[in-house]
């Protein structure tokens, strides 16, 4: 059980260090491709936040004990979402390039990746198009590996 932790804290730590690295290496671009400056300032503050909170999040090993569940959403996370219409719905949040919303891959920079992001277990929220905003309750978090 311990060199199973050890595993998964290194392994998890990786995982993390990665996407701050990813992000901080496309920030410009990322930022860029939001057209509008007001939304693009948002979006360079959301960016900053996050990789924050995978900074701490890798830094106190003690979240990995309750793998594969994670504290909050973040890049590789497969969210249960509960609607008030008692439908449930499981999305993964991923990188653009793994991407297809008919399988339930949404990128974290799609509307719904953004929405997302960073959201923990019981946070509500309203997701889709203007005109079919849903409300939801997160119901759980998951790691959930795209690529393999």
């Amino acid at each position: 059980m311990i060199l199973r932790n050890a595993v998964i804290n290194y392994w998890m730590k990786n995982r993390a260090v990665a996407q701050i690295h990813y992000l901080k290496k496309n920030k410009v671009q990322i930022i860029e491709d939001f057209n509008e400056e007001e939304v693009s300032v948002r979006v360079e503050q959301f960016l900053v936040n996050y990789i924050d909170s995978l900074l701490i999040y890798s830094l106190k090993g003690n979240h990995f004990k309750e793998f594969p569940s994670l504290p909050f959403v973040m890049i590789d996370s497969r969210v249960t979402l509960y609607y008030l219409n008692s439908e449930t719905q499981v999305i993964t949040i991923c990188m653009p390039e793994y991407e297809n919303e008919e399988m339930g891959y949404f990128s974290f920079l799609s509307p719904i990746g953004l929405q997302l992001l960073l959201k923990q277990v019981g946070d509500s929220v309203t997701l889709g198009e203007c005109s079919k905003l849903q409300d939801a309750t997160i119901q759980s978090i998951e790691f959930s590996s795209v690529e393999n």
